[in-house]
């Protein structure tokens, strides 16, 4: 049966088609139903899972929900902390500026971290909330089969934090400033790049996006 089928209609479907699912199909969903709160979706999903083989709802379907908000989580948490520091830091290079330029531009003790370290730690921490977002949004949509926005409903603070990040990373001229960093003698783990080819920032997306799914096949790999 095919999937827009249930998704038009899941509420009508007899249980004999809803159980020919794979679990994948299942589980995506699942992950629809409960990002849009549908009741009857979650219950129908839950009570068709397959039992053959063991007493109790198809763990291939419970396992797959259970990595996936553990994935979410990480997700998350590594969006939220990054998007913070990166605004610290760009709020406190801005005051900087605002301190010299109000004093006729001579520097003086404070405030007390160099401002030197700024050229480092900012355009670092955009470049890893930008491989952060672009690689956890492929993951969703090729892997789980959703958006990401669908996904991240499953974490309370997730849309929150999707919204934050996206407005930090609307920016063209900061993805051209990193880009320029990373070409520039960057030290930056896991590049590809050899002698002088010209990196991008989706260079490390792609890396990164792939460590995801190792990750979710080695979870997957536990389920019986």
């Amino acid at each position: 049966m095919s999937k827009r089928r249930v998704e038009r209609d899941i509420e009508e479907l007899e249980e004999e088609a809803l159980s020919e699912l794979t679990p994948e199909e299942r589980f995506q969903l699942w992950l629809e139903a409960a990002a849009t709160e549908k009741q009857v979706w979650l219950d129908k999903l839950r009570e068709t899972a397959p039992t053959i083989h063991y007493r109790g709802t198809d763990l291939a379907f419970v396992e797959r929900s259970r990595a996936a908000l553990m994935f979410l989580n990480d997700a998350i948490y590594n969006l939220h902390t990054t998007c913070l520091q990166y605004e610290l830091v760009a709020q406190h290079q801005r005051l900087t500026t605002y301190i010299n330029l109000y004093r006729g531009g001579e520097l003086t003790d404070e405030p007390p971290e160099p401002d030197e370290n700024v050229g480092e730690y900012l355009p670092r921490l955009f470049f890893n909330l930008y491989t952060y977002y672009y690689s956890y949004q492929r993951f969703a949509t090729e892997i789980l089969g959703v958006p990401f926005e669908t996904w991240a409903t499953l974490h309370s603070d997730g849309p929150f934090v999707l919204d934050q990040v996206e407005d930090v990373l609307d920016n063209d001229f900061l993805i051209d400033w990193v880009e320029e960093w990373l070409n520039d003698g960057a030290d930056v783990d896991d590049s590809d790049s050899e002698g002088d080819a010209w990196v991008t920032v989706d260079d490390f997306v792609e890396a990164e996006y792939h460590v995801h799914v190792e990750t979710w096949q080695k979870a997957l790999e536990r389920i019986p």
